[in-house]
């Protein structure tokens, strides 16, 4: 009797085994899909790896900002900015018509589908009287130039700036005036310039 179950449970362990090979002949051999045959004439190409095409925009109003970089300099504190200068002086004269309204924040839903994020941080968190923090969130500032998001950033950082922009216009601010910092690091402020340069030449 013990012989009789001994045999039934090889039997059924070789048969499991049998069903686990078949199985895995399956799998392996006819578990892909077929190639698809390239129609005559036409060569059987590779389906490249997609990137979006897309094309630098230019900014819907033409605001270039000056430069915090050009800025005049204190000739006794060549490092600080010469605040008695008329272009500083005129900015602060246009974040003061704005501080009231502050803080600014939103959601932008790109022309891409994509979604940016934008502050304006309240009249407490400006540092200068006159220049203007500004964020953009959701926006890769260290993307390198020949990578295919590059235009992409580079799109998404110009329609939140250009929003940002009307924004402060119908508040009764000249943007065109006004210093802004962009973020709160050094590669974000100067990929921000480089960008507002590029998209008005």
């Amino acid at each position: 009797m013990l012989m009789k179950d001994k045999k039934v449970y090889v039997l059924l362990g070789f048969a499991f085994l049998l069903l686990l090979f078949v199985g895995v002949i399956i799998f392996v051999f006819l578990g892909g899909k077929p190639a698809e045959r390239p129609t005559p004439g036409q060569p059987n190409i590779p389906t490249p790896t997609f990137f979006p095409s897309v094309t630098p925009i230019p900014l819907t109003v033409s605001v270039e900002p000056p430069a915090i970089t050009s800025l005049p300099r204190n000739p006794r504190l060549p490092n600080a900015v010469d605040t008695t200068a008329p272009s500083v002086q005129a900015s602060q004269q246009e974040v003061a018509k704005i501080l009231s309204s502050l803080p600014y924040e939103k959601e932008l839903k790109l022309t891409g589908g994509s979604t940016i994020s934008i502050l304006i941080p309240g009249r407490e968190y400006q540092q200068y009287p006159w220049k203007l923090t500004v964020q953009v969130f959701n926006v890769d500032y260290q993307v390198a130039e020949n990578s295919p998001e590059y235009a992409l950033m580079r799109n998404a950082f110009l329609e939140g700036a250009n929003d940002i922009f009307t924004q402060l216009q119908s508040l009764g601010a000249d943007p065109e005036k006004i210093i802004f910092t962009w973020g709160d690091r050094a590669y974000i402020q100067e990929r921000a310039v480089e960008w507002l340069q590029s998209a008005n030449n």
